[in-house]
């Protein structure tokens, strides 16, 4: 048998400051829930490729339109999420 050393994990007390890179990735994005406090947060993938997360301020519905850049979206199936601390998945095609 194998002795490995496990790590508890418990939540963040603080989060690293904004700016900070760790193996590439920004430790900003660890502040994401409070800064868009009362949104609802999204992963939307769109029908031409690629996917996004996207905050709104109302929960999204199917068949909704949504403007994303210059572009506009219908959207054609929405997953809501199952938490205010977890989020949503929407798909989105050209309108």
């Amino acid at each position: 048998m194998t002795n490995v050393n496990a790590t508890k994990w418990r939540p963040l007390k603080s989060a690293p400051s904004r700016g900070k890179h760790t193996n590439g990735c920004s430790v900003g994005l660890w502040l994401v829930n409070a800064e868009r406090d009362g949104k609802v947060r999204y992963l939307v993938h769109f029908a031409e490729g690629g996917s996004g997360m996207r905050w709104y301020d109302e929960p999204l519905e199917e068949a909704a339109m949504i403007k994303d850049g210059d572009a506009e979206y219908v959207l054609t199936r929405v997953d809501q999420p199952r938490s205010p601390n977890s989020l949503g998945h929407a798909w989105a095609e050209l309108a």
